[in-house]
């Protein structure tokens, strides 16, 4: 999550990261340098948690979800009992707030509009 916004993740069928990067660029007025992807799943900032149930109407998209927080894949411990210690102590480093909202906001969404 950033200060302008949250930060939502896409899984999309691979091999459509482009034609899901044009559809949030239309639809959600999201430019092409704020937007990620990778081989199946399609990154970008929303400015207004308001936005949330334009997301879920995306038809290239197929789960959305919000990024609380992003930590290097690099990573190294020297042993399990730092690891342990480190995985056991992370969800209380992580603000959880605008990600559960997004996460309400969008179930709430989806229930109103039969998707569930």
């Amino acid at each position: 999550m950033t200060s302008s916004g949250v930060r939502i993740g896409c899984s999309v069928i691979t091999g459509l990261e482009r034609v899901a990067r044009d559809e949030i660029k239309e639809k959600l007025e999201v430019t092409e340098a704020e937007i990620d992807s990778q081989r199946g799943k399609v990154f970008f900032e929303l400015c207004h948690l308001g936005s949330i149930g334009q997301v879920t109407k995306l038809r290239s998209v197929e789960h959305v979800f919000a990024v609380v927080d992003c930590r290097s894949s690099e990573e190294v411990f020297g042993s399990t009992e730092e690891a342990e210690k480190y995985f056991m102590t992370l969800p209380d480093s992580i603000d959880w707030t605008d990600g559960l909202k997004v996460s309400i906001n969008s179930t709430i969404l989806c229930k109103n509009n039969d998707h569930l």
